[in-house]
């Protein structure tokens, strides 16, 4: 679901790409127990990961179930994850990206 599918179905204020700071303060313990179980311990990951796994909760937020979520965030280039979110990539961007972590349900 596009961010404008999203502002029509939950007439929610859509920022197009927000910083990656913004959708960390945004997370709730429900974003934070989805985000420990698809990709490990939040604090543990490398930058590109983190960014990863706000999309994660960016897609599921759009509704979208957690393992689609995940999916569909894995698919990803690590070129489209940059352009989601208004700030640069983190220096250590390509540290831990080839791991295969998650869970395949």
């Amino acid at each position: 679901m596009s961010e404008i599918e999203m502002k029509a179905e939950y007439g929610a204020e859509v920022v197009e790409r927000p910083s990656v700071a913004a959708v960390m303060e945004s997370l709730n313990g429900f974003d934070e127990i989805a985000i420990e179980q698809r990709f490990g311990d939040l604090s543990g990951l490398s930058g590109m990961r983190t960014v990863r796994a706000l999309q994660f909760v960016r897609i599921r937020r759009g509704g979208l179930n957690d393992k689609d979520a995940y999916n569909t965030t894995m698919l990803l280039t690590l070129g489209e994850l940059k352009e989601l979110f208004a700030d640069e990539a983190p220096a250590d961007s390509l540290e831990g990206e080839s791991s295969a972590e998650g869970k395949d349900d």
